[in-house]
């Protein structure tokens, strides 16, 4: 029998991932393990177990989620019967698949799901997969159903309690209306009084025609917002002015229009805050007169600036699908996110512009790679960033559309914006995050969420100014990665530390793309002691215990000898044991210095921190290397991992050196898990610690949910 147990929170979902643990027992020999490697192949990750009585079984059922149980029907130590009387009493959202003929079916209709003929492989991994995939289904539908229920009680709660006057209207009727937008008219809210009241009974005659236009265009678009200045009327007569926002929203299978009452009294109307009260930055009205002056001192005296239009993609959906407080939370991080990556000069004009776009001013004499550079980082930092609370599939992700001022057509600030909105427009329609005013958009190519490409050359000179700005500048940053723990329940939760270069312009160059010219240039050691200090505060910062850290070194430290004085101060001076500490040394920098390593490596390990080989198992003579060095573990090489299949000898390879390892007492570390498939491979050869865009794209805390995985 195999019982199937979800655990990865079923997000196959979204990643076309399951994980199962497989218990075993009274199949064909061999087979469990054909079925195994089969499913892997598609994506799901395998892990065997076995029971062999009916009272492990039922052990089983009560302490763990079961998904599956794929048995023998003609078993006599575990009877079908009980099997499915067990699934029934435990876990009645499982699944019972039986190894049999059809009369399985016949005496069990209701009991077992499917049923496979062991001796015809290929159908019975169809079948197995078909079960797997309802069961999925329905998981999914169950989520979804959650998900709404929980989604429209915090909707109505937000709508109930917001300070911004909101209805709902389907026909020019009002479906709903919030205690706010029924205050602003005077209308009472215990008799039911709106159902009986139109929009248009609330705005003066004289803009009915402009407002059936926009409640016609509102209905009718996908995500588009329009707005419109109105003479309002409450029920006692009195008369105001209004902006009022219109937005298409789905109530009751209804297409209907989201209205959005802004009052305009005479102080508001006069005053033009600067800052919106949202995210932080400064107010459209704010960023259009900057517009306007930079405009005019471009005309004056020659020198060209751009204009960044940023706007969050898919953004009124996103919006529907996390509702207005989740949202909200989304256009301050992305401000967040924007403040930090840009310039002090930069940040001088940064502003939100409209409900889910922002805008900056730069420098740019007339350099449009230097735009198109400044646009692809700043994509690549909000596109690459994990918006917490908010599902997977509704991250947001921004385009940007780039004007410069030196552009014939541009006579005041509103045309220096409309030309950075049209360019961001363009981008929409051809499904890019950049252009460029005046430029094919087919030039802007889209960056990729991984790191930027790094703007050093490969020339040692470069790499020295880089890191020597970096230094004196404080440019120095780091990314944690998390990494999985694939031998069970873990209590310690592990990263791998990525170091990161800025340079003027505020593009990142990762460390491991110029560790060779920084060592070369006699900086190394500096960096590492100063990344050294920061993971030590990060974690006094963060106070768990739980977290382990995997730091690169480089050789400069091999022959440091203050480095191990330095690092014991640091432990003590934050209070940091020595096991939330793991550095990685590369092998290639071993064999060069090969004495000073293994010195290094000892002193580490007496002081109760560990360390492990980088860029293991591409040379014959690795194992020979780690006999010789005090290492915990392992990290392979990236190419092993790249692409692999079930059958790739890569994947073999690191199969043979894992049992090698293990028998050394070594831990071994598998990276650069970037899809589905290479994840389920990876996860049946072995490995301790698995890593990879795939599980975790990286943040600069240490915030990820590994709870997920267990």
């Amino acid at each position: 029998m195999e019982i199937v147990r979800n655990q990865l929170s079923l997000e196959a979902e979204t990643t076309g991932l399951v994980k199962l643990h497989m218990i075993s027992a009274g199949l064909q020999s061999g087979k469990s393990e054909q079925y195994a490697n089969r499913l892997r192949e598609n994506g799901i990750a395998i892990d065997s177990l076995h029971v062999n009585s009916v009272q492990e079984f039922e052990l089983t059922l009560q302490s763990s989620r079961i998904d599956l149980v794929l048995c023998d029907g003609a078993s006599a130590d575990i009877p079908l019967e009980t099997i499915i009387y067990g699934v029934q009493q435990y876990c009645p959202e499982a699944s019972v698949v039986a190894a049999g003929d059809s009369s399985i079916l016949e005496q069990h209709a209701f009991g077992v799901a499917d049923i496979i003929d062991p001796d015809n492989e290929k159908e019975s991994l169809h079948r197995l997969n078909r079960v797997i995939q309802l069961l999925l289904a329905g998981r999914k539908i169950h989520d979804l159903e959650q998900q709404c229920r929980s989604f429209e009680t915090r909707s109505q709660m937000l709508l109930d309690t917001s300070k911004e006057a909101i209805c709902y209207t389907h026909a020019g009727m009002h479906v709903f209306a919030n205690p706010s937008y029924l205050e602003l008219f005077g209308i009472s809210p215990d008799d039911n009084e709106i159902e009986s009241i139109t929009l248009m009974d609330l705005v003066a005659r004289d803009y009915h025609p402009d407002l059936k236009r926009m409640l016609k265009l509102s209905q009718h678009a996908n995500e588009k917002e329009y707005s419109l200045e109105v003479g309002c009327k409450r029920l006692d007569g009195e008369t105001f002015t209004a902006d009022m926002t219109f937005s298409p929203v789905i109530v009751d299978e209804e297409r209907s229009v989201q209205v959005i009452v802004r009052h305009k009294d005479e102080e508001s109307a006069t005053a033009m805050p600067n800052i919106d009260l949202l995210s932080g930055l400064f107010s459209s009205n704010y960023f259009q007169g900057t517009a306007s002056e930079i405009v005019e001192a471009t005309q004056q005296s020659g020198k060209v600036f751009a204009l960044y239009y940023i706007a969050i993609d898919r953004y009124m959906q996103i919006r529907e699908s996390v509702g207005l407080r989740e949202s909200n939370t989304i256009i301050k991080e992305i401000a967040e996110i924007l403040g930090n990556a840009l310039s002090l000069e930069m940040r001088k004009t940064l502003a939100r512009i409209g409900d889910h776009a922002f805008a900056f001013i730069a420098p740019a004499n007339g350099d449009r790679g230097l735009a198109q550079k400044v646009a692809e980082r700043l994509v690549t930092l909000v596109n690459k960033h994990v918006f917490e609370q908010i599902p997977e599939t509704s991250q947001p992700r921004i385009s940007i559309g780039v004007a410069l001022s030196d552009h014939e057509k541009i006579e005041d600030g509103s045309d220096f914006i409309d030309q950075a909105y049209h360019a961001y427009s363009s981008v929409a329609e051809n499904e890019k995050p950049i252009a460029i005013y005046g430029e094919s958009t087919a030039q802007s190519e889209e960056p990729t969420t991984a790191s930027p490409a790094p703007v050093v050359s490969s020339d040692e000179a470069d790499t020295v100014d880089l890191v020597k700005y970096a230094l004196e500048n404080e440019r120095i940053g780091h990314k944690l990665t998390a990494m999985l723990n694939l031998d069970g329940d873990d209590p310690m939760q592990n990263y791998l530390v990525d170091i990161e270069f800025s340079d003027d312009k505020g593009i990142l160059t990762p460390y491991s793309e110029i560790s060779e010219a920084v060592y070369a240039s006699g900086k190394a050691a500096l960096v590492d002691n100063l990344m050294l200090s920061k993971i030590a505060e990060l974690h006094s910062v963060c106070s768990n215990e739980k977290n382990v850290f995997y730091l690169p070194l480089s050789p400069a430290s091999f022959s440091d000898e203050n480095f191990i004085q330095r690092l014991d101060k640091l432990l003590r001076q934050h209070n940091l044991e020595p096991q939330a500490l793991a550095f990685v040394l590369d092998g290639k920098d071993i064999r060069q210095h090969l004495g000073e390593a293994k010195t290094f490596c000892q002193a580490i390990q007496e002081t109760g921190s560990t360390c492990y080989v980088s860029g293991f198992g591409e040379r014959d003579d690795d194992l020979a290397l780690i006999r010789e060095i005090s290492a915990a573990g392992v990290w392979f090489a990236g190419k092993l991992s790249e692409g692999f299949s079930g059958s790739d000898t890569k994947l073999q390879r690191i199969k043979d050196l894992t049992m090698a390892l293990k028998s050394l007492n070594r831990k071994t570390i598998l990276g650069n898990i970037n899809s589905p498939s290479v994840l389920a491979n990876a996860w049946g050869i072995g490995v301790n610690f698995i890593t990879g865009p795939f599980l975790h794209k990286g943040s600069e805390k240490p915030d990820f949910d590994f709870s997920r995985y267990n």
